[in-house]
């Protein structure tokens, strides 16, 4: 092949490939604008609200899961609790969870030493968690997501006004806590 034969080729792909992430681009763009963001309700109703189980899976996750578990404490819901699922933790995640533990006995941890066979680690997480859970809904959580206190009253009422029986939310990434 001649080299300005790979030129033109190359070229070619260049403006297919940039075309094409472009495209990409647009079309992400155009999706995040029908993305509803969730404002809370100064009426939001305080009794009819189901139980909620929020799951935390946690994995070598010592900078985050106290603070995050703080801001879930602060939650502004009459009725939830918290299991935290110490996935093979190999940093100090433990020692961070059962330092909250101490002043709020009533989150619940879990802790996995062995990933069983035929089993992914966080998918795994989510089913022990899911096991010892007691609620009508099911939160399942990161271990480095701050929550407003309102953010689940408001994501639960939301659910029951269009009786939805699924909801996944992404985080505001542009609110500083």
């Amino acid at each position: 092949m001649s080299e300005d034969l790979i030129t033109g080729i190359t070229g070619i792909v260049t403006v297919i490939t940039i075309a094409y992430w472009f495209l990409v681009a647009v079309d992400t763009l155009n999706g995040m604008r029908t993305v509803k963001i969730l404002q809370p309700d100064e009426n939001q109703p305080t009794g009819n609200l189901p139980k909620v189980s929020i799951i935390i899976t946690a994995k070598d996750e010592e900078l985050s899961i106290a603070r995050s578990l703080q801001t879930i404490k602060a939650l502004d819901y009459p009725d939830y609790e918290v299991i935290v699922v110490n996935d093979r933790s190999t940093d100090r995640t433990l020692e961070e969870i059962e330092s909250v533990q101490k002043e709020w006995n009533a989150l619940k941890v879990i802790t996995i030493d062995d990933l069983p066979n035929g089993w992914m680690g966080k998918n795994h997480a989510c089913y022990r968690g899911y096991r010892e859970a007691s609620g009508d809904v099911l939160l399942f959580t990161d271990a480095d997501v701050l929550f407003k206190p309102e953010s689940l009253r408001t994501a639960v009422v939301y659910m029951q006004k269009r009786k939805a029986d699924h909801l996944a939310v992404s985080p505001d990434c542009n609110t500083a806590m």
